[in-house]
């Protein structure tokens, strides 16, 4: 329970940072706390060292927002239901198969071999582009967009088809990039916790 406590902590920082830094840098450094909590919990000596890695592991799923993001922002209209469906799919498999290996392996084991899971993850996020949309938006960078949905598309059509709909969602969304682009990450971070005084926002969360 102490992880489902610690997950929207994750989810209010993640936003600012993932526009200021970018989708791809922000989805590795959120591996870096995950990492550090299955270390924590493989060689606890006692159970405080437990709850600690609990609560970063939690503060680090609230961070995997971001992946989401990143998803949605790549994937083709026509895919991206299932794509982002397949979010709650595979935690709940996970979920599932931790439950099913807990009944062979000790946890230390399991910390161990879930710390090995996250770090071929941190590893693999290096191979994959930055959000197009990301670099077109706050970056202002469309070489590099373009390089990056040749990345992802490698039909012609597909890819400026894509690249087209970057650019009429920049257009249509100009005044929030500006705030984005000239306000900082703190005072962005402040109004997203404002947010919470509102109680249409903390009531459901306390639900």
């Amino acid at each position: 329970s102490i992880v489902t406590i610690a997950l929207p902590l994750g989810s209010i920082f993640i936003g600012p940072l993932m526009d200021r830094y970018g989708r791809k840098q922000m989805c590795i450094i959120t591996t870096l706390p995950f990492l550090l909590a299955w270390v924590l919990h493989a060689f606890a000596t006692n159970v405080w060292f437990i709850y600690i890695a609990r609560i970063i592991a939690g503060f680090s799923g609230g961070l995997t927002t971001v992946s989401i993001v990143y998803v949605s922002e790549i994937a083709h209209p026509k895919f991206r239901p299932m794509l982002l469906s397949l979010n709650s799919v595979f935690v709940t498999f996970g979920i599932l198969l931790t439950c099913v290996f807990g009944f062979w392996f000790n946890w230390r084991l399991m910390s161990q071999i879930f710390f090995g899971v996250v770090l071929i993850s941190c590893l693999g996020l290096y191979f994959i582009p930055e959000s197009p949309y990301w670099l077109v938006v706050f970056k202002n960078d469309h070489i590099a967009s373009s390089k990056a949905l040749r990345w992802i598309y490698s039909d012609e059509a597909t890819h400026e088809e894509a690249f087209k709909r970057i650019l009429e969602s920049k257009r249509n969304a100009t005044c929030d990039n500006n705030d984005a682009n000239e306000t900082s990450a703190f005072i962005r971070l402040k109004r997203g916790f404002e947010s919470y005084k509102d109680p249409t926002v903390w009531k459901p969360v306390i639900i």
